[in-house]
């Protein structure tokens, strides 16, 4: 600030009384305060020119054109007053040198944008004319020029650079309290310009110590022995005040940097330093530790005599003081040591990390300001603020989730760093410490095992009430959904749309879902629904289950009664084990270092890297069924199956997820089963052609003419690649469009989960570009032989149209769900050696009966399947992969027949 009115100079006094303001914890401390804000900004200043190339000047040189600039800038700052025509100007000039601790203290923001672009010019300027006499001379006229012209630059913008000031530093409640004060009355507070001296008084440390990870462990074992010692202090009644000043010290960092920050810095400074110079003179990791643990409990001591005497008296609130908990301090100390250790392997990898990390803080920041006022990403917003702004509660509640995630925040920046890029880096850091919120907020729902709210049943339902199917059978839209399951009538209008399952349940309303329901159902669900019933169905002909369905269903009941729905995670560890060797197996060959075999090796790493996605897709399919663990109450998001699908498969686990169940819902039903409708380029079935609408141009029938041919070169060629992009537009749309919380919060971790595909990890390791493209195109091409056994199940078998569901003696209907699963999938035959190829679905009739059966029970159920068979003259389809093949081709060939002699639609 400079020139101000009687008005505001008194504003501007009451509010340093009153407020934030420095004032209120002394001059010395702004002194100290901006200090240290002008040699971080001119630090960053340096090393930015540096690190770009733009200049190379030592240190001493740039100390030395700094203060020559200064001397400059505050001499021309009077001669500027002695001509009218520039007085106002030097007014300006020599407030800025006069009231420089205000300035900073009102406006930090814009001071420190000042000082880092005014040395910026200076320097630049000076090697830009390559020094000499002449570019001192030109360095600090036009530093001079540009610091006048900043000055009056900074006066413009100053009420917007306050605003960006407050919405970065302030709480929505604060910013709330600040709308009521005048505009001119904005100061920052403490913690704004002390937080300026870690950076400062890392880099210094640095520069000195000769071993990094040391220090830091001995840094945080010192704090931890300072706790202890707190702790032991607290249990002896003289000394409980001493033990409650000691830990409060650790427990509460974030208040004392904010509310006594010098005190804050000498402690932490002369800590430090004791140790680190202890070490260092003596190289005496153990003394260091104990010099540093007396060290920090006697400048404690002694910065709590200066303020307030010798008084140890036990206080009122030292009892609340002892129930602070300990382990999110100890986590927070390990997290920074796990921090530098990790950057401590260069010395520009310390530098740069701790200005990622500065700048990855804003971001994290803006981004949950930004996300609060949109309306799709408005909860997003909110948890992130939350964890920005309540940080130190978030430790002390919840200590474990707190230090992974910014475990998962610091090793997704170091993950960019990786690719020696800073927009990476604050790429990853986000995207990774934003999946680590989402993952914590939904492994805590799941914990917290809390059912969503439902509401009752319509006014005038009675569960001991009547209903003729005629009646059921007319509440089938989404405004007005009945469910008739085991007789019962459940008016699920309002839960629909929260359908975990997703909209699959439309499917079935105004109709019998019993044996739906029970196949994709706990046993424990059925308690949920008494809240929507509404009635009974009064039982008819039609609607009597078949002989074969009553054996299903009592087979049925036997499995769960006997627990064959019981996961053996021995299975599927030996499963999780071949897949992470397989793994290995690819990077190990992407890594190694023969040239004279690279094709030979490059070949065999993409292969293998097929066969290790085919085998995780296997896992994922059965984890999304629930097949390798049971689902906890209420639970709509998988994690393990978004992981094996999104992170490792590289593909959309909630659009998988939709179309597989919608799969097993409406198997094979044309045009309407979203894994099974290939038009224009493949026809399944003859009555595809009869779903209004559907016209067969010419560019259908050139392609469907061909499809016999064109079936394995775009299965294995396009289909992974296909995949790819459906998965990715599908899950942007997701993000982008969603109504509710839940899809929004899928879409982003499908996104994310795809974003960190490992392929891309290992396309970079290859050094020739043709090496790159031959191990896409083969780990692509290998993997696609999955495409081939995922459709070979059903293709070239019976298809059920819609209107013949709708009809009430329609064959689908007739023979009821155990029948049409028959009618509608094969198995593969295999023998021992290669069923770890197939993944289970050579059992595909099994999986579509009992879609939650784990995998390694689906062989044992075939003989209990085939006895129902053929005790009720069901045909059982089961035949060898190559005989399979051959009918789906053989059945393709006769559709591009037929579909030759149709007229153009």
């Amino acid at each position: 600030m400079v020139e101000r009115k009687a008005s505001g100079d008194s504003t501007f006094s009451n509010e340093l009384k009153d407020g934030d303001g420095f004032c209120h914890s002394g001059s010395a401390v702004s002194v100290v305060a901006v200090a240290c804000g002008i040699l971080l900004a001119g630090r960053l200043s340096l090393e930015t020119l540096m690190w770009m190339g733009c200049i190379s000047i030592s240190r001493k040189t740039a100390l030395t054109l700094a203060a020559l600039a200064s001397l400059s800038y505050v001499v021309c700052g009077p001669l500027l007053q002695k001509t009218p025509l520039t007085n106002r100007l030097g007014k300006m000039l020599v407030a800025r040198v006069l009231n420089a601790r205000q300035n900073w203290e009102l406006d930090t923001l814009r001071s420190f944008c000042e000082v880092s672009i005014w040395l910026l010019v200076v320097w630049s300027t000076y090697v830009g004319t390559e020094g000499g006499c002449f570019g001192l001379v030109a360095a600090l006229t036009l530093g001079t020029a540009a610091g006048a012209a900043l000055v009056v630059l900074g006066e413009l913008l100053q009420q917007p650079l306050r605003n960006l000031e407050r919405v970065l530093r302030e709480t929505s409640a604060k910013r709330a309290r600040a709308r009521q004060l005048e505009e001119d009355t904005f100061a920052s507070g403490n913690i704004v310009l002390l937080v300026l001296f870690g950076p400062t008084a890392l880099s210094t440390i640095y520069e000195n110590c000769s071993d990094l990870m040391v220090l830091a462990s001995m840094l945080v074992l010192g704090g931890s022995t300072i706790l202890v010692a707190a702790r032991l202090c607290q249990a002896w009644k003289p000394t409980r005040h001493l033990g409650t000043i000691l830990q409060a010290r650790i427990l509460n960092t974030p208040e004392n940097w904010r509310q006594n920050p010098a005190r804050s810095a000498l402690e932490s400074t002369f800590f430090t330093a004791v140790v680190w110079g202890v070490y260092e003179l003596h190289g005496d990791a153990l003394f260091a530790l104990q010099t540093g643990f007396l060290s920090g409990m006697s400048i404690v001591i002694a910065s709590e005599v200066f303020a307030h005497g010798i008084n140890f008296e036990v206080q009122a609130d030292d009892s609340q003081q002892m129930d602070t908990s300990v382990r999110p301090v100890i986590l927070g100390y390990l997290s920074f040591m796990v921090f530098v250790c990790v950057y401590a392997q260069g010395h520009q990898a310390v530098n740069s990390a701790a200005l990622s990390v500065i700048i990855n803080s804003l971001l994290w920041v803006i981004m949950g300001r930004c996300s609060v006022n949109t309306g799709v990403l408005k909860d997003l917003g909110m948890i992130v603020n939350k964890r920005a702004l309540e940080a130190a509660e978030n430790w002390t509640k919840f200590p474990v989730r707190s230090a992974a995630e910014c475990a998962a925040w610091l090793s997704g920046q170091y993950l960019g760093h990786c690719f020696d890029s800073t927009f990476a880096g604050a790429v990853c850091g986000i995207t990774a410490g934003v999946a680590a919120v989402l993952c914590s907020e939904a492994v805590q729902a799941l914990l917290s095992s809390e059912v969503a709210s439902t509401p009752k049943p319509k006014a005038g339902g009675s569960p001991e009430r009547e209903w003729s199917w005629e009646e059921v059978e007319k509440h089938t839209s989404t405004e007005d959904a009945w469910l008739v399951i085991d007789g019962r009538v459940y008016d699920v209008t309002d839960f629909a749309p929260r359908h975990p399952g997703g909209p699959v349940i439309f499917k079935f309303v105004g109709v019998d879902a019993s044996d739906q329901f029970a196949a994709f159902h706990r046993p424990r669900v059925y308690g949920r629904l008494q809240q929507f019933l509404v009635g009974q169905v009064i039982d008819d002909d039609k609607h009597l289950p078949s002989k074969a369905t009553a054996d299903y269903r009592a087979l049925r009941k036997r499995l769960w009664r006997e627990g064959w729905f019981a996961p053996d995670l021995s299975f599927y560890v030996n499963k999780a084990i071949v897949c992470v060797l397989l793994f290995a197996l690819a990077i190990g060959l992407v890594t190694l270092e023969a040239p004279t075999w690279k094709l030979l090796r490059t070949l065999l790493a993409g292969a293998v890297l097929g066969i290790a996605w085919q085998q995780v897709a296997f896992m994922a399919h059965d984890a999304d069924h629930y097949g390798i663990t049971t689902p906890r109450s209420g639970a709509s998001f998988n994690p393990l199956a978004w992981f094996l699908a999104s992170v490792l498969f590289g593909i959309s686990r909630c659009m998988w997820n939709e179309e597989h169940s919608l799969h097993h819902a409406i198997t094979l039903r044309p045009q309407e089963d979203p894994q099974f409708n290939y038009l224009p380029i493949w026809l399944i079935s003859k009555k595809e052609l009869d779903v209004p609408g559907t016209k067969v141009d010419f560019l259908t029938r050139t392609l469907v003419s061909v499809q016999h041919y064109t079936f394995l070169p775009l299965s294995v060629v396009i289909g992974r690649f296909n995949f790819y992009i459906i998965s990715m537009l599908a899950a942007l749309k997701r993000l982008l469009t969603a109504k509710r919380f839940r899809e929004a919060y899928g879409g982003l971790m499908d996104v994310t989960g795809m974003v960190l595909l490992l392929d891309a990890t290992l396309v970079k390791q290859l050094d020739a570009s043709w090496e790159r493209v031959a191990f896409v195109l083969v780990s692509n091409w290998t993997v696609g032989i999955l495409h081939i056994q995922l459709v070979l199940s059903h293709l070239a078998t019976e298809t059920f149209t819609a209107e013949e569901i709708a009809d009430r003696c329609g064959q689908e209907r007739e023979e009821q769900f155990f029948t049409f699963q028959l009618k509608t999938s094969r198995n593969i035959d295999c023998d021992w050696y290669d069923h770890w190829f197939h993944g289970g679905l050579e059992f595909q009739i099994e999986h579509h009966l009992f879609p939650q059966l784990p995998r390694h029970n689906l062989q044992k159920v075939k003989p209990l399947v085939q006895e129902i068979c053929q005790r009720h003259g069901i045909q059982y389809r089961s035949t060898s992969f190559s005989k399979a093949l051959l009918e789906v081709l053989r059945d393709f060939q006769g559709l591009a027949l037929e579909i030759v002699n149709l007229r153009m639609g």
